[in-house]
């Protein structure tokens, strides 16, 4: 008589075998597939303009992946389906979405093989589009068998009270720069790291002045690419030249730096 040990083996070696090979359709697709957006402004967007940017598709060479649809998120919300062809499938509205000419060596019905990009423009005024804030976009892209993403992209959008303002770190290694509300006295923006443009971190916060060139300010940083960051909030003093933080969780943390372009 057969051992129900024995069946049961092969019965686990099938799975093994099976998961195995999905991990490795998994592995395979995933690394075939790189998706980016970029091309955007390096200045804040105002409400009524139009943010035009590239979004692509890189496909390793010599490799065809089937695309089912792709999509557009826009602060956690998709905002447009499209096909391979750039045709709007649904929930495309003040979107507008064509492909570059012979950006891509190949496309048939779903299949697609070499770089696709296509150009992406978004009517600010939608009520998906927050301002004056920071707006996060992804693409999204549907194959046969898993869903793959782009990283975050973090978008600046403005009002007309909007004015620019930078600061930075006394080595200029970091630069804070956005928009400033002097309406609401709030400002937001993004941190870059010169020596490291791949970490971001954007800043949102209000200041109060005590006097016209100087007062005390609160900010809280997050990280835009990482959706549970908590983040971390600073205080501190202000003026038209120079400013200090200190960390709200850690008194004994803190930065200073000087002002390029001040709150006015």
């Amino acid at each position: 008589m057969k051992s129900r040990y024995g069946k049961l083996n092969k019965t686990l070696s099938l799975g093994v075998i099976v998961f195995v090979v999905g991990l490795f359709i998994f592995i395979e697709i995933a690394g075939a597939l790189n998706l980016r957006l970029y091309e955007f402004k390096t200045t804040y967007y105002a409400v009524g303009e139009t943010v035009d940017f590239l979004a692509g598709i890189n496909i390793n060479p010599n490799e065809g992946v089937s695309i089912q649809e792709i999509a557009l998120e826009v602060n956690q919300e998709i905002v447009c389906v499209f096909a391979v062809s750039g045709e709007e499938l649904k929930s495309c509205d003040g979107i507008d979405i064509s492909v570059v000419p012979n950006s891509s060596n190949f496309i048939y019905g779903n299949e697609v093989s070499g770089h696709l990009v296509y150009n992406i423009s978004i009517d600010t005024l939608q009520p998906y589009v927050n301002a004056p804030s920071y707006n996060h976009f992804r693409l999204i892209a549907q194959t046969l068998t898993q869903t793959l993403n782009s990283s975050f992209y973090p978008i600046l959008i403005g009002d007309s009270a909007s004015l620019n303002f930078s600061m930075g770190t006394y080595d200029e290694e970091a630069i804070f720069s956005g928009i400033f509300d002097n309406s609401t006295l709030t400002f937001i923006g993004e941190v870059r790291w010169l020596g490291n443009p791949n970490i971001i971190r954007v800043g949102a916060g209000n200041y109060l002045p005590t006097s016209p060139t100087s007062g005390s300010l609160f900010v809280h940083f997050i990280n835009p690419n990482n959706e549970m960051d908590p983040g971390m909030g600073w205080t501190g003093i202000y003026n038209a030249t120079d400013w200090t933080i200190v960390s709200v969780q850690n008194s004994t943390d803190s930065l200073s730096g000087r002002v390029f372009i001040p709150f006015s």
